[in-house]
Formats: structure tokens, C-alpha cells, sequence
């Protein structure tokens, strides 16, 4: 089988989405497929513009084609008013489509090709128009709208789409509650790649390569700071940090994503709390190479999701399963969403969204009690080991009767 695999996004892009399109692309390559990866032509900030080997950046294999199809980039109007950013969004989905619509016309063997896709709003144009040549059509979702109308508008596409696949198990129950058929949407959380990852490495020998404190125990965020302006934590953590900033002499906060055009509000805070702003480290994103070793470094992980309803019901972070896999403690708010992975003091420490006290005593927790820290880092990571992107892979192709 062949894949097309349609991705409207900057290449390359510092945003996760990204890396995961990258690394399902390089699995599906692994499970027999040929694909390709179809983006738009769109102008890059400039520092990822002068990147020239997007499979280096993502630290895969340049084992598929990357194609580039007529776009009208409108990155331009962002910085203007949301009504000018409204229609320049439009025009360049409209345009990317009919880009795609141009190639996929010439297509050969459409009967043995997929079409894999994550954005709704160009499915629903090439569907439309091109579904009956198709009979392979996958959309990937990562997230349903709080609006009533335009969520009934996904329950309208998503019935006329042969498969689904969704992140969460609560995204399913949402979606099979509107009357869309249970059978044709696949659960499958995001996975890890573990060669990366599950690396043989001392947290010594991991503070000495980034270049951090050997003398200092962090407790670590690592992940981008805030997803389409919602926080993911972070205030809470700096709240509950203040517990831990009076009881350990030797622990200090590491957060390692950016922006760092966030971190001024985290200064802040740090600052009215009367807190010590030399025991918080604020770090921008890194290379794929080096977030195992900032992993590695920690003394604890933390997820602090706040609750809403993105992160309750549609949340499967990348950085959830690269926690798991290098055998560090995990301190995660509990949500239904998380609940779908991790298992309350057995494979972390759950507690409850926005409860700063709750936070700071499983912080605590872990750091006075090494042993059972490590039993639950031990089972987290069994419980990841065999989610890999190249089964998840497999299982989407299971799930379509395609392997």
C-alpha cells in the first residue's frame, strides 16, 4: 500500500505536532508502506528556515518523499487583526486544497493509496470532492471543539468519513454519543520512540552532558510551555513548589520547552511569592537529541495539567509516554484522559487537577521516598514498552484490513 500522508504545516516546525507526524511517516515506512508526506509551500521563521535536513532535525531516517504543493501563504496577516488572519487562514486553506485536489487527480493506483490527514477543514474539501476515487481515507483527530455548532459540523465530516482515528478513549465516547458509528474509530494514544529514549545513561552522567548541577536534585517539566494559549501547568507547579523549596535544601525546578516569552509571567509569580529565583531553571525547546538526557537528569517528571476540556477528554502529550520510558517518577494531575494511561500509585503519582497542596505532597513524596519512586518509574515503564510508534502503526493498518 501506498501512503499520502497531508500535513498543513511549516516544515520543519518547532511545534510537536511536527515530530509526530514525523515519526508515524518513518513507521508506516517500517510496516511495508511507500509514502509520501505532502505540506505546503509556506514561508519559515528564520531560524528553522536555515535548517536543510528536516530528517536530521527530526532525527529520523530519510527512508520517504516530501512534496510540496502550491499554497497561498498568508503567514504575513497573522500579525494583524483577527478578521485579516480569519481570510488569510481561509485563503490558504482553500488554496492548499486545491493543490492537493491537482495532485491527487494524477494520482496513480488511488485503489491501494491511503489518505492520512489531521486537519478536518481540508478533508471535508478533498472528501467531498474526490472521496469516491478513495476508498482508504483516515483522518487523524487530536482535538474536538468546545463549540456546539462546529462540533456538530465534525459529527456531519466524520460520518462521511470511512475511518477515524482519536486519541483518547473519551474522545470516542464523546464522538459515539453524537451517533457516529463506534466502528469505525480507533483509539490510539500517541507513542515514544524508545531506541531514543530508553537510553543506558546515570542521572550523574546525564547533569554532566547538559551541563547542570550535579550537587542539585531537579524535579523537571519538559515540553512546550503552553499549547494555543493554554497553560499546562507550569503556575501550578511554581505554586506548589513552595513546599518543596522549604523542606529540600538540594532540589530546584527545571522547565525545559519555552518560549521563553513566557517566562517573564513565571518570573513574576516567582517573585511575588518571595520565592529564591536561582533554585528555577527556564530552558527553550531543545534538539530531539537532547530531551532524553533533561529526562534522564530529573529526579522527578511533572505534568500538571490544569482540567478543561482539552486536556480532560483529548490529551495524549508526547511527553507523557517519553516520561514513562526513562524510568524517572511521574507526578501527573488526574484527569480522564491521563487516567487512560498512568495508574495511581502504581505507575505515578495522581492528584488532582489544581490542587497545590495535593502537588506538593506527591513532589515531596517521591523525593523523600526513592524506593517507591523507583517502583512506580519501574512500571511506567512496562507499561509503555510496547507503545512504539511502529505498533501504532501496525494497529492502524489492522484497523483499516490493510496488514
Amino acid at each position: 500500500m501506498k501512503v499520502v500522508y497531508i500535513a498543513n504545516m511549516r516544515l520543519p516546525t518547532e511545534k510537536a505536532h511536527g515530530y509526530q507526524i514525523f515519526q508515524m511517516c518513518q513507521a508506516f515506512v517500517k510496516q511495508g508502506c511507500s509514502l509520501e508526506l505532502i505540506v505546503p509551500y509556506r514561508k519559515n521563521e528564520k531560524e528553522l528556515s536555515e535548517i536543510q535536513d528536516v530528517f536530521t532535525y527530526y532525527n529520523i531516517k530519510e527512508n520517504f518523499f516530501i512534496k510540496k504543493v502550491f499554497a497561498i501563504d498568508t503567514i504575513f496577516l497573522t500579525s494583524f487583526s483577527k478578521r485579516l488572519q480569519f481570510f488569510g487562514n481561509l485563503f490558504h486553506l482553500v488554496s492548499f486544497s486545491l493543490g492537493l485536489i491537482f495532485y491527487l487527480l494524477f494520482l496513480k493506483d488511488k485503489k491501494k493509496t491511503i489518505i492520512y490527514i489531521r486537519d478536518i477543514n481540508i478533508l471535508s474539501i478533498i472528501h467531498s470532492l474526490l472521496g469516491f476515487l478513495f476508498p482508504f481515507v483516515c483522518l487523524e483527530l487530536h482535538s474536538l471543539p468546545v463549540s456546539q455548532n462546529r462540533f456538530y459540523r465534525y459529527i456531519k465530516i466524520l460520518k462521511r468519513v470511512p475511518f477515524c482515528v482519536v486519541m483518547t478513549k473519551a474522545m470516542k465516547d464523546i464522538l459515539a454519543k453524537e451517533g457516529l458509528n463506534p466502528e469505525k474509530v480507533l483509539v490510539s494514544h500517541d507513542a515514544v520512540d524508545l531506541t531514543s529514549f530508553d537510553i543506558s545513561i546515570t542521572r550523574e552522567e546525564a547533569l554532566d552532558k547538559v551541563g547542570l548541577n550535579p550537587e542539585r536534585r531537579y524535579v523537571s517539566y519538559v515540553g512546550k510551555f503552553h499549547t494555543n494559549g493554554m497553560q499546562k501547568g507550569i503556575p501550578e507547579t511554581i505554586e506548589a513548589s513552595q513546599k518543596i523549596l522549604r523542606e529540600f535544601d538540594d532540589v530546584d525546578f527545571l522547565f525545559v520547552g519555552g518560549p521563553l516569552s513566557c517566562v517573564s509571567s513565571y518570573l513574576e509569580q516567582i517573585k511575588n511569592k518571595n520565592l529564591d529565583r536561582k533554585r528555577f531553571v527556564f530552558l527553550e525547546k531543545k534538539p530531539v537529541q537532547e530531551v532524553p538526557l533533561y529526562l534522564k537528569a530529573s529526579s522527578a517528571l511533572i505534568m500538571a495539567m490544569p482540567r478543561g476540556f482539552h486536556f480532560e477528554n483529548c490529551a495524549s502529550p508526547l511527553k507523557l509516554f517519553e516520561y514513562m520510558s526513562t524510568k524517572r517518577p511521574i507526578i501527573a494531575t488526574k484527569l480522564k484522559s491521563t487516567l487512560e494511561i498512568l495508574t495511581d500509585k502504581k505507575s505515578a503519582l495522581l492528584v488532582r487537577p489544581n490542587s497545590i497542596e495535593e502537588l506538593g505532597n506527591a513532589i515531596a513524596y517521591v523525593l523523600n521516598h526513592p524506593i517507591e519512586a523507583e517502583k512506580f518509574s519501574e512500571r511506567a515503564y512496562q507499561d509503555v514498552v510496547h507503545r512504539t510508534w511502529d505498533n501504532r502503526a501496525k494497529e492502524i493498518l489492522d484497523f483499516m484490513n490493510l496488514k
